[in-house]
């Protein structure tokens, strides 16, 4: 079986590769391929270059030669570009498309690539989504035109009706769909996020873990609430490490220097090098004012971190029941009175055992594999 996966508009391999990003999003195909499920992947990209990155990945032993990718066409410059090709796809690339027997999105965005396959190929369509757009779209910008949301919902109401299934990873983002957006239930699914455990797992004992610095790995973004974080750990007297990039990172280190606050900036880490990191730090925080479901707090998680986070859907999905601390609120003081709580916790074995369990047998990635592979066979059977 063939599976093909469009991914989001304007994203390439480059770009997953220069975030880090690379060794994670490739380790479901692999072990798609590894288990049988799929006998070759095809990856439709947007980078013009894709196919001389993937066959210098390949050389390197970094990526599985049965996952083919196709590159968008030079000629198809820019975000102008992006959007012809979004849309010409199924041609431009027919014989490649053609070959799929299903096929799955990992975005919103560009959604109708993967549609325009099915109506014109019958080919059978996966609707993937790692948040809704429209709920991001309205909960992280402040400049939203009525139009622009309105045409974001159009957009996934199609997707949800022409796509055969829809996957989302969680269960308060399904709840939305169908409460919002009137998506019929029957063609969702909760398929969550993964962790590869394997390799996500404590390799430190907790005496040998930093205990008086906070860790924080993801984008340097306004929804991740950093500066409130840094404010917070500031008034708690601890140093706070700061792993990833994003467009308030000078902002932010300005702000780190008025505050006094000694913060380390650490870069970009691959994402396969990161267990080493989360394994060097009693605790974890993510601050966030919204968080769809946070892939850095499962793999903070499962290496063992005591993990701090806000009410906020995602997040409290994944740390209720004991699995971690919960912030009343998103503000500094909120996230110094958690904070302190979280180091007056001493070992906290329970909370991370807990956090660690969830992990392990709910979101691993042999779990989800073996989940969405039964979801394939199904939808092909019926196409």
């Amino acid at each position: 079986m063939n599976l093909g996966f469009v991914f989001t508009r304007g994203v390439d391999l480059k770009l997953w590769f220069d975030k880090g990003l690379l060794f994670r999003e490739k380790r479901i195909f692999e072990e798609q391929l590894a288990s049988g499920s799929v006998s070759r992947v095809t990856w439709f990209t947007y980078g013009s270059d894709d196919e001389a990155i993937a066959k210098d990945l390949y050389q390197r032993g970094h990526l599985d030669k049965r996952i083919v990718v196709r590159a968008k066409p030079r000629f198809l410059r820019g975000r102008l570009g992006d959007i012809v090709y979004s849309l010409g796809l199924t041609f431009l690339q027919y014989k490649a498309v053609k070959s799929c027997d299903v096929i799955r999105t990992n975005q919103m965005d560009g959604v109708w690539a993967a549609l325009l396959m099915k109506v014109f190929l019958r080919k059978p369509v996966l609707v993937r989504t790692g948040y809704t757009w429209s709920k991001l779209t309205v909960k992280i910008s402040k400049h939203n035109s009525w139009f622009r949301v309105w045409r974001i919902k159009l957009i996934e109401r199609i997707a949800y009706k022409v796509g055969d299934l829809g996957l989302v990873t969680s269960m308060h983002d399904l709840d939305y769909l169908i409460r919002e957006l009137a998506v019929d239930r029957k063609k969702l699914v909760h398929v969550a996020n993964y962790v590869d455990v394997d390799k996500f797992r404590s390799i430190r004992n907790w005496a040998n873990r930093c205990d008086d610095t906070v860790l924080f790995v993801g984008r340097f973004s306004q929804e991740k609430n950093i500066k409130n974080l840094m404010i917070a750990c500031k008034q708690i007297g601890v140093k706070l490490d700061l792993v990833g990039s994003g467009d308030q990172q000078e902002e932010l280190e300005v702000f780190a220097r008025e505050l006094q606050l000694e913060a380390n900036f650490k870069g970009k880490i691959p994402n396969d090098q990161l267990p080493e990191v989360y394994s060097a730090y009693q605790i974890y925080c993510l601050p966030s004012v919204f968080d769809a479901m946070p892939k850095t707090l499962l793999e903070a998680m499962a290496c063992g971190c005591l993990c701090v986070g806000t009410r906020t859907s995602g997040i409290e999905e994944l740390l209720k029941g004991g699995r971690g601390l919960l912030s009343e609120g998103v503000s500094a003081e909120d996230l110094a009175a958690t904070l302190k709580l979280a180091i007056s916790k001493g070992e906290a074995s329970e909370l991370r055992e807990l956090a660690a369990k969830e992990v392990k047998e709910n979101r691993s990635l042999k779990s989800v594999v073996r989940k969405e592979s039964e979801i394939i066979r199904r939808v092909c059977l019926h196409a």
